[in-house]
């Protein structure tokens, strides 16, 4: 993993392998809305690692690194959204701890 930036509120990565780049990772924290009772939310921007290199672990790798900066500045709740016609992506969230929290709905007009 290499670290392209990072500030106090945006995160960005790309992913290596045997120093090739296969993709990228970005996580920003945002203000919470006063209806929620923390006051910061992180949230995973998205992570897309190249189809070759898939479950090679540098997702976890990713996420290992952004909780890492999360902890740093006193985020406790991380937020990402993924599409419900994709349950490879679903399943992988899930092996990392994320569970359903919101529904998200769309309709076609």
């Amino acid at each position: 993993l290499g670290l392209l930036r990072r500030g106090k509120q945006f995160s960005f990565l790309v992913l290596e392998c045997n120093g090739k780049v296969v993709g990228y990772a970005t996580a920003e924290i945002k203000d919470a809305s006063p209806a929620y009772a923390v006051k910061k939310l992180g949230h995973i921007g998205s992570i897309y690692v190249q189809k070759a290199y898939r479950k090679h672990g540098l997702t976890s790798m990713a996420m290992e690194c952004f909780d890492e900066w999360f902890k740093k500045h006193n985020v406790t709740w991380v937020t990402l959204q993924v599409d419900a016609g994709n349950p490879l992506g679903t399943k992988t969230w899930k092996s990392l701890g994320f569970t359903d929290w919101r529904l998200v709905l769309r309709k076609k007009i």
